[in-house]
Formats: structure tokens, C-alpha cells, sequence
């Protein structure tokens, strides 16, 4: 009775397995990116190119708003802006109507790559370490003005100007200082850990630092955490944007409840439509990258304070070579891992 079972249930498998080969389902048939060049679409084209991908054995689709590429001559006109209303009802009008045809949908979740959008806070953008010196002489108390580190505006790819919102002092609206570190100024780059002292209970919020500065030549210098201001790369003409901060899963997670929350109010509970997916294309940031939790992680994770060895990010030697190749060690790797929690 058991053999006779065991074939049946064979039988079954292998002519499912043969069914389903002979005409796969959308979820194993191939996908392709679906380009709406420079926010451009036609609702009318939109049902015929998903009738055609539906006839060609096409299982769906994932809508991606990128910029035209090559387009010397300029005759791809602005469309709408990524994710707009009428944007976001044209989505709905592609999912219904792949629904129909048995095809899947997903979308990309900027326009252009990578995560970000318009709607992206100044306190959720791609932060930076950014640092400045100023070197002392000791042997008295002094107040030391720590400036601020500059902020550059220099275009990135395709010469979009950085997306950094300042406020009326001319500083970013969003930024924290993180350390301020002295240690005595010499030719070379070793530090002596044991002569290197944090200062950062020292400065106050407008950047004054009151030190009695022992006698020798110092160098200090203040960290400051603020936003990059990397535009998306090759976002359409209507949709530019920061890129989020991939470090802090508070930032993500806003940034993916952005899309779901709009796509909710126009097709309802997603589960019963064709839409299946979210997708985020490359990760490419530029620039010594942090995460206001930096610090934090980093002690929580790995196990000791970063901040004494802030300087080898800057090419320092602190205390030794092995020591310091350590730590950059320890770094990449809190990178990689800071926003799996």
C-alpha cells in the first residue's frame, strides 16, 4: 500500500512539474525592466506593451523613472515627477491591467538609482564624517574657535549639484558633532594614544572650545556628522533627490513606507493585486560615509570606542600600524552589517 501510494504521488509531482514547465508560472517566467524614460508614459501604450509582453511569454514587469541616457538632441520631454499623483495613478492603472493578464509588477524605489527621492529628510540623507583642524600652541588657557567643516556643492555624476539644505546661519539644518580630539603635532603620522586627549565635553554648541592647553604644538580637531548631499544618479529630469542614509534602518524603513503607503491608497490591500515587489537598485555613494548611531553601533557591536581612533580614517597612525589596520578592519566591517538590525 505504501509503494502504491509512494507512485501515485510520484506520478502527480512529475506531471505537475510537467505541466508547469510546458507553461511556467509569471513568478518563473522572465522579468524585465520597464524604462519610463524621464517620468514619460501613455496609458494607452501601457496596455498595449503589457499585452505584448503577456502574448511573448513574458512573466511582468519592474517600473523603473530613469533619465533618457542618450538623448543629444533633446527630444524626450519632461514627464511627470517620480511618484507624483497622476505618476502614482498611472502605476495603479499598469498593475490592474497586469493583474488581468495573469503578469507581475514591481517597481524601483527612486527614480534613477540609488534609495532616495524629494521626499527624503535632511536628517534621513547619506551622512558624511567631515572634519576641521586647528593647530595650538600651549601653555595657558585658551577659548579656541573650532570651524565648522566646509561644505562642498560640487557636482557629483552628471554635474547635479549636491541636495544640502542650510539654515539661516549657513549651516546644514541637520548635523551632529561627534568628537573633538587633540593630540601633539608632529611631522609624521603616529599618534601616541596616551598623549591623545578628547576634548569634546570642552566645546560648546557654537563651536567654542575653553582648554587649558598644555605646553607643546597641538593639533586638534572637530568631527562633525552632517549629509552628503549625493543626488540620485540618473533621476529624471523632474525627480531629483538625496539618496537616503543606508546606515540607518529608520531611514529605510521611511523611505520603503513612502512607496507603500501611496501605492495602499490607490490599489488597496497589495496582497490581491499583481504588485510583488519592491526593488532598489546599486549601492553607489561616494565620500567618507557615517551614520549619526555610528558610534553606538560600533561600541555595541564590535566592542570598544571608536572614537579615539576617528584620526586613521584620515590616514593617522594611532598607537601602531597593527592597531590601527585593526580598526579599519573593525570599521568596514560595522559598515556592512549597521543596518541589519
Amino acid at each position: 500500500l505504501f509503494s502504491c501510494n509512494h507512485q501515485s504521488s510520484t506520478t502527480e509531482i512529475r506531471n505537475r512539474l510537467a505541466s508547469q514547465f510546458a507553461d511556467p508560472p509569471a513568478a518563473s517566467r522572465p522579468h524585465a525592466y520597464w524604462c519610463w524614460i524621464n517620468g514619460n508614459f501613455d496609458t494607452l501604450r501601457l496596455k498595449q506593451e503589457l499585452r505584448e509582453a503577456k502574448a511573448n511569454g513574458m512573466g511582468g514587469f519592474d517600473i523603473w523613472d530613469v533619465w533618457p541616457v542618450r538623448d543629444e538632441d533633446s527630444i524626450i520631454p519632461k514627464g511627470c515627477a517620480f511618484m507624483s499623483d497622476e505618476y502614482v495613478k498611472a502605476i495603479a492603472l499598469a498593475v490592474r491591467e497586469a493583474g488581468s493578464l495573469g503578469l507581475e509588477m514591481g517597481l524601483v524605489i527612486s527614480s534613477g538609482w540609488n534609495a532616495g527621492g524629494s521626499w527624503t529628510k535632511q536628517e534621513n540623507a547619506t551622512m558624511g564624517l567631515f572634519r576641521t583642524e586647528t593647530v595650538v600652541v600651549g601653555g595657558s588657557a585658551k577659548t579656541i574657535e573650532l570651524k565648522f567643516p566646509a561644505i562642498d556643492f560640487r557636482p557629483g555624476k552628471r554635474k547635479d549639484p549636491t541636495v544640502i539644505e542650510l539654515d539661516k546661519n549657513g549651516l546644514p539644518v541637520f548635523y551632529k558633532d561627534i568628537a573633538v580630539l587633540a593630540f601633539p603635532f608632529t611631522a609624521d603620522s603616529l599618534i601616541d594614544q596616551a598623549k591623545a586627549i578628547n576634548l569634546s565635553d570642552k566645546m560648546d554648541a557654537s563651536g567654542k572650545l575653553s582648554w587649558d592647553v598644555p605646553a607643546g604644538k597641538w593639533r586638534v580637531v572637530r568631527y562633525v556628522c552632517y549629509p552628503t548631499g549625493q543626488p540620485l544618479i540618473a533621476h529624471s529630469s523632474l525627480s531629483k533627490g538625496p539618496m537616503i542614509d543606508h546606515f540607518s534602518a529608520k531611514a529605510t524603513e521611511i523611505h520603503i513606507r513612502y512607496f507603500l503607503d501611496k501605492l495602499k491608497n490607490e490599489l488597496g490591500d497589495l496582497h490581491k493585486t499583481a504588485f510583488k515587489r519592491l526593488y532598489t537598485d546599486s549601492y553607489e555613494v561616494r565620500g567618507q560615509l557615517w551614520t549619526p548611531a555610528m558610534a553606538e553601533e560600533f561600541s555595541k557591536r564590535i566592542g570598544y570606542d571608536l572614537i579615539p581612533f576617528l584620526p586613521a580614517l584620515n590616514g593617522f597612525i594611532v598607537k601602531d600600524k597593527e592597531t590601527t589596520e585593526r580598526f579599519i578592519f573593525d570599521f568596514n566591517k560595522i559598515q556592512g552589517s549597521i543596518n541589519s538590525s
